[in-house]
């Protein structure tokens, strides 16, 4: 298909649909329990405004399984109850993950590499779940580029994510501008996967809120897909080259950690 737009419409599943070169792969609007699968929305072009699928106005929206390149690759705007699930952004020239005006979403076991602004950007929105996603060398040279940004978000949780030479200067790998986000799992007390962790002590988030993760993770975490009881790594998603660095990481951190 050229591009596909969906407008008040209600229990339905989009399966195995490739969509290239549009302004917007695929756009939502006022939808329920609709289910986006196994779909490609690549080089849809690469400006701000450009995004692989774009969702509006809609409640319990899933997006699974599917492969994200373009300006941005997932966009959310007063969306509630939705999941991002195992998908794949890469090369994504603005976010590969944008929440606005988006409550209670769940975004977990997705990678997002090489986005030019952000892995994930959320802006405006509360009590969402962010678990399981890797969030590897987002960023480009002359701006403040991070793997996950926060923009007046509240109370959202974020935890066991891997978060890997984000910022061009491999610098900055989250900052949060929010009020009242937890960065750690308050049951397991288990926090992120930071490379620039010192390995003692708490973990710092930039921004002027002074956020921490109190429980950094010394190794990369494993996503574990409970109703196949099958675990699965997050870093398969990811090219040989990358999973290569990450291996690599692995192996550093627990050198270090030995000494």
């Amino acid at each position: 298909y050229g591009q596909l737009i969906f407008v008040e419409c209600s229990n339905i599943m989009v399966e195995n649909q490739g969509i290239e070169g549009k302004f917007i792969g695929m756009t939502v609007r006022s939808c329920t329990n609709m289910e986006i699968k196994n779909c490609k929305m690549t080089s849809n072009v690469n400006e701000i405004k450009k995004r692989g699928t774009s969702v509006y106005d809609s409640d319990e929206i899933t997006i699974i399984n599917c492969k994200f390149g373009s300006g941005a690759g997932v966009y959310l705007e007063n969306t509630k109850n939705s999941v991002i699930k195992s998908n794949n952004f890469q090369n994504c020239t603005v976010y590969g993950i944008n929440l606005e005006y988006s409550d209670s979403c769940l975004i977990v076991n997705n990678t997002c590499v090489y986005s030019y602004l952000a892995g994930m950007s959320i802006t405006f929105s509360k009590y969402c779940e962010i678990i399981y996603n890797i969030f590897y060398r987002n960023g480009i040279p002359d701006f403040l580029n991070f793997g996950l940004e926060i923009h007046h978000g509240t109370s959202n949780i974020i935890h066991h994510n891997a978060f890997i030479r984000n910022n061009y200067n491999d610098t900055v790998n989250a900052i949060d501008y929010g009020n009242g986000n937890i960065w750690y799992d308050e049951k397991t007390l288990e926090g992120n996967f930071w490379d620039d962790w010192s390995g003692e002590g708490p973990y710092y988030i930039d921004g002027p809120v002074n956020s921490t993760d109190p429980y950094p993770l010394s190794e990369i975490p494993i996503y574990i897909e409970s109703d196949m009881f099958a675990i699965y790594f997050s870093i398969i998603l990811i090219s040989p080259i990358v999973f290569t660095i990450i291996i690599k990481l692995i192996l550093k951190r627990k050198h270090k950690l030995k000494d």
